[in-house]
């Protein structure tokens, strides 16, 4: 049985990931830290060890030896410090890297990045695994540099990187207001944005499987749904799943600012969509994209329409007690 490494996999899409490579057939030996939740990796065979990848390289080493595959799961996401998101998203790659380079069995690296290492499209021309990277936030080019330490030739493995935009399904808690808001006949459009690309999941996992196992995946990949999504249209999906008619009330920039100052750096820290630095995603126009390599190359095609992604999400709310039922 060959080992993957996982990190990250505590996370919302990590477990996802983690599900997927067990399903494959893989001894999955992840990276959990004492504060870690570790209610959807527990008790599934999953090799948890508690390590920090910027600790010991000794450590590390020991930690990759004999694996196969490494998948690159871990990151931060929301902060308004850029050292942070240098350190967690870029630093952390590096390490990995260092470490994996000393390990003869390791095969493929794959990096979970972002379309945010691209950077927005605009409405109707959504970016493609061909546009010039041109990130507008300090998580965007922490991800950025993160793939191109990916570009070193003298790596002896593969790798390659893999994309996402939005995501949600089962385990995700970003979304989860959306779905209280939409039982209450609500849903917001965000900012300053007009359409944009979402993917459930378990299809990102899927395709962050593939590429660390497919010999012919080699640097960056996207990853959508066949669909730019405009908030009315998640409004509609939102409005079939509660079979009620939703009101779509437009959130501007202005009154999340407002927000994010009346509670003060720390508290609005907090909540990632306030925090100083994803308020700049907000002013975009368009975070949507079209990932021709994946289906081109690799054959891959997501498993779920909005309507199926939106139904099974519910019922993971439901079923956890995150929504009640009506």
């Amino acid at each position: 049985m060959k080992t993957a490494i996982l990190t990250g996999a505590t996370g919302f899409l990590g477990s996802h990931i983690a599900d997927k490579l067990l399903a494959e057939g893989y001894h999955v030996r992840a990276t959990v830290r004492k504060s870690s939740n570790l209610q959807w990796v527990e008790n599934k065979g999953i090799e948890l060890v508690e390590l920090s990848i910027d600790g010991s390289f000794k450590e590390l080493i020991e930690f990759i030896d004999d694996a196969s595959i490494i998948i690159h799961c871990a990151g931060l996401i929301s902060s308004d410090s850029i050292t942070d998101y240098i350190t967690t998203n870029t630093e952390s790659t590096a390490s990995l890297l260092k470490a994996a380079r000393n390990c003869q069995s390791v095969e493929s690296f794959s990096l979970i990045s972002s379309v945010a290492a691209v950077g927005p499209s605009t409405p109707g021309n959504p970016i493609t695994d061909n546009t010039k990277p041109n990130p507008i936030s300090p998580y965007g080019n922490s991800k950025l540099a993160a793939e191109e330490l990916l570009q070193d030739q003298t790596l002896p493995f593969r790798t390659c990187a893999l994309r996402p935009p939005a995501l949600y399904g089962p385990r995700d808690r970003s979304f989860l207001p959306f779905f209280k808001l939409g039982q209450k006949g609500w849903a917001v459009k965000v900012g300053k944005i007009q359409e944009l690309s979402m993917v459930h999941g378990v299809d990102a996992a899927s395709a962050a499987v593939l590429l660390a196992t497919n010999e012919n995946a080699r640097g960056c990949y996207l990853i959508d749904s066949n669909n730019c999504f405009s908030f009315r249209d998640i409004a509609d999906a939102i409005s079939d799943i509660f079979d009620k008619k939703i009101k779509l009330i437009p959130v501007p920039v202005w009154l999340m600012r407002s927000v994010a100052f009346i509670l003060g750096e720390e508290r609005a820290s907090k909540v990632s969509i306030l925090s100083k630095y994803r308020l700049l995603d907000v002013k975009q126009s368009a975070w949507c994209c079209k990932s021709n390599r994946l289906r081109d190359e690799l054959g891959f095609q997501v498993s779920r329409t909005l309507a199926q992604g939106y139904a099974d999400t519910l019922k993971y709310y439901k079923k956890n007690g995150m929504i009640n039922e009506t």
